[in-house]
Formats: C-alpha cells, structure tokens, sequence
C-alpha cells in the first residue's frame, strides 16, 4: 500500500513535530519543537523542505499536538502542551511563521485538543480530552466575543467513552459540527440543528447512553421548527427493542447523567421532569423499535403541569423504555439527549 521512501528530515533528537499548512500555499509544512527552540520548514514541494526559520529560540519544553485557527484569522495556529501545563498556542502569521507560545487562556485539562464552531456562533471553540488514565473528562471550553474562553462544560462521564478518540466533524452535513466516537464503531453523539445551537452551549447534552438487549445505543434525534409555536417538531427515537412499552421525557433542566436504580440506562435530566405519558403519547417501539411524538412547544410537560417554552429557554428530551437484560430479567432504558433552543 506505502511504498518506503527515504527519510524527508533528518532533526535533532528530543525533537517533537506537527504539519500545518503555514504559508497559504497548500502544501504541508512542518514545525519543529526541540532543543534547538521551535521553528517552522516551509514545504518547497518535491519533497524538499527549506531551513527552519526561528520562532521561539530557547526550547518552549512542549509537545505540540494540534493545528488549527484559534484566533479566526484565517492563519493555522499550533497548539502544545507538556504535563502539568496549561495548553500553550502559537499565533500563526501571514509570513508563514508564528509567534511565541503563550498560555491558552489557562486551559489546562487534558492530553489532547480539538478545535471546531462548537456552538455555531462563527467563533473557533475548544475541546481537550481526557489523559492517557482517564482522570480528565473531555471538556468544552466555548471562546467568546470578547477572545475569551467560558467556563467548561463536562462534555460526557462515560468512562468507555473517554478512552475513545473523539472528532469533530460534520458528519451528517447539516451545518453543525457532530462529535464523533471510535469506542465500539463510529458513534455520532452529536446530530444536532445549527439554528438551534447557535449562541448557546454545546448540545453534547448527556451520551452516557448503555447498550439495550439490541446491542446498540438507543438514538433520539429532534425535526422540524424550534420555535415557540411550531406545530411540525417531532422526537424520533430509534435503535431501540422492540414491542417494548416506552414513552418520552423532558426537562429545562439538563444534568450529569445517572443510573436511576432498576435501570441499565442513564437519566440525563434534572429539577421538574415532565412525562409525556397522556393519550396517544406512551406506546409500543413495535416490530421497527423506534417511537414518536408530536411535540407541542405551548405544552411542555413538567412534574407541575404543562408549560410553553419561552424564547431563549433550552430543553432536554429522552425516551425512556422498558427491555430485558441478558439474563432476560426484566429492566428499563434510555435514548441518549436531545436539546432544543427554542426561538420566537
């Protein structure tokens, strides 16, 4: 498949590398990080790289891990850590160089970075994950207008989950970006709406999901308008058991997930959750194990009674479903989250 080409550098030993497009021209260039300081070899194509050009003389002790935009200037920025430390970056320039290293505003979690639009507000927001012992969750850390990042948010707890290698891609190619999981398969935990996300936090809203007696993942995705007097929004859980009695529930209040006892799922809600459990609302997942629900935003339900969703306000939705575990004793599950931001 590859052939064995001879070696493209040779750099001093203790050396650290990663390959950005510096210079605007297309072609891989490659940064260097060592005893020798940090410099960059602009690729000269054919395989040819010039000398290093010096950003940083003195070696800045890190390891770089990542490229990407983080000041949304249109330059590729490096991003570099070593243990203990807080994320460091180096400001890419149009010179097809950069500046010093610097703290990254004090984020220090993790062992590796991502950088996507998280919340579709056009800024560059930052996802670092956890370390090689998993003590580290992954985290969101949204940048703000004023280049600041907000407080994290705890993107998942699941512990398998963790020791996967996260993405963050459009995967679906709905204009939001969907996190992406290589724990058992690919996961896509993210299908979220770009309308609705947009100014808000991440919609990574609880994938603490547990296998059901299918073997997968109960999915649970949102359609239609998110607005306060929509009339076509539509749940749609899937991936389920089948002929399995279920029903949905919701909630203003989205929390860290827990394993309610009797239950092999996870509830991703808090404070007054609501059942949608009326008529025409509970039912069967059938042969096809999926359920439905017309979604009513002037009737959201809640542990006091109906309510309408205000503009602005964020909502969590799961289903919830009875199954058998492999010992065929009776039990309960859950869908992973769905959020909707409603608008006016």
């Amino acid at each position: 498949m590859f052939s064995s080409p001879p070696a493209l550098l040779t750099l001093p030993s203790g050396t650290r590398t990663v390959f950005v497009q510096a210079d605007g021209d297309s072609l891989i260039d490659v940064v260097e990080v060592g005893p020798q300081g940090a410099a960059v070899r602009l690729n000269l194509g054919g395989l040819l790289f010039g000398a290093p050009s010096i950003f940083e003389a003195a070696d800045p002790v890190v390891r770089p891990e990542a490229a990407f935009d983080v000041d949304g200037d249109g330059y590729r920025d490096i991003l570099a850590k070593a243990p203990g430390s807080d994320w460091m970056w180096a400001a890419g320039n149009s010179q097809g160089s950069f500046l010093p290293f610097v703290s990254l505003d004090g984020i220090d979690t993790g062992g590796s970075i991502l950088g996507a639009d998280l919340d579709g507000d056009g800024l560059v927001d930052v996802m670092t994950q956890g370390t090689v012992n998993l003590t580290s969750p992954p985290m969101a850390y949204l940048r703000q207008q004023n280049g600041a990042y907000a407080a994290p948010e705890v993107l998942y707890e699941n512990l398998a989950l963790r020791a996967s290698v996260p993405g963050l891609q459009d995967l679906d190619g709905d204009g939001d970006v969907d996190l992406i999981l290589d724990a058992s398969g690919v996961l896509i935990l993210r299908e979220g709406n770009a309308t609705q996300d947009a100014g808000g936090p991440p919609v990574f809203a609880c994938f603490n999901v547990a296998e059901n007696s299918t073997g997968c993942m109960g999915s649970l995705r949102a359609f239609g308008t998110p607005s306060t007097t929509s009339t076509d929004l539509e749940l749609f859980a899937s991936a389920l058991p089948s002929g399995q009695f279920g029903m949905f529930i919701g909630s203003s209040s989205i929390t860290q997930s827990m394993r309610p006892a009797g239950s092999a799922g996870f509830l991703c809600l808090g404070g007054s959750i609501g059942r949608y459990d009326g008529p025409g609302q509970i039912g069967s997942t059938g042969p096809s194990g999926t359920l439905r629900l017309s979604l009513d935003p002037t009737a959201l339900e809640t542990s006091q009674g109906q309510v309408p969703a205000v503009a602005g306000s964020r909502w969590g939705f799961q289903a919830w479903h009875r199954d058998v575990d492999g010992q065929g004793i009776p039990t309960s599950n859950f869908t992973g989250a769905v959020v909707i931001s409603f608008m006016p």
